[in-house]
């Protein structure tokens, strides 16, 4: 039986998207219940909670992909994902390759530049701890917070910050100023998500922070 709450509820365009909610047997309401609780009311909410779905489900070994209890644990990590935006601005440079104007060089991208004003202030996009406050080559001035569920983002290039390694910090606070200190080619924010060290694209989940 599969649950119409987990089928699509909108269409989306885009490439190929697999629906692994609507390949699962749930076995009782009880779990039914559990994994409705993590999905969100709108179609668009919906929509985009599959497609950052499937991109963690990419990573799963095909035989446990219709593993109910692997899809509501991929649920529940979706969830506990930092979804906020550190600063806004327009996008500079995104996730994955790139070829570096400087050098020339193909490079893997393992984070999200934006675009911002010298000063403008950077947010923790998820409570946790700092690890790290200080300098780190190529990336200036960089604040790493910690999170729950292996989660850790990554702040770069900045002018300035306000945390010291050990704090604790509150989703939203204020943690840096931007700036262009590092190898950089003007002012603006290096942004990492990293899932128990493995970075992951950050639009995943801040395009689910804005539904």
């Amino acid at each position: 039986v599969v649950p119409a709450s987990l089928g699509p509820r909108g269409g989306q365009g885009g490439g190929e998207v697999i629906d692994y909610g609507m390949s699962l047997a749930v076995e009782s309401q009880q779990q039914l219940g559990q994994m409705e609780s993590l999905l969100p009311e709108s179609a668009e909410g919906l929509n985009v909670l599959l497609g950052a779905l499937n991109a963690r489900m990419e990573r799963i070994a095909p035989e446990n992909r219709a593993d109910p209890a692997e899809l509501e644990r991929q649920l529940r990590l979706i969830a506990a994902a930092p979804k906020l935006w550190p600063l806004r601005g327009p996008i500079t440079s995104e996730f994955g390759y790139r070829v570096l104007p400087s050098t020339g060089t193909l490079e893997f991208h393992q984070g999200l530049d934006i675009g911002a004003w010298y000063g403008t202030p950077v947010y923790a996009t998820k409570a946790g701890k700092v690890v790290l406050a200080g300098w780190r080559q190529g990336l200036g001035w960089t604040v790493i917070l910690e999170h729950d569920s292996g989660f850790s983002t990554l702040y770069g290039h900045n002018s300035w910050y306000f945390v010291d390694p050990g704090d604790q910090v509150e989703e939203g606070q204020k943690i840096a100023l931007s700036g262009d200190s590092g190898r950089s080619t003007g002012p603006h924010l290096h942004y990492e998500i990293r899932q128990n060290e493995v970075p992951v694209d950050p639009m995943i989940y801040l395009t689910l922070g804005e539904e």
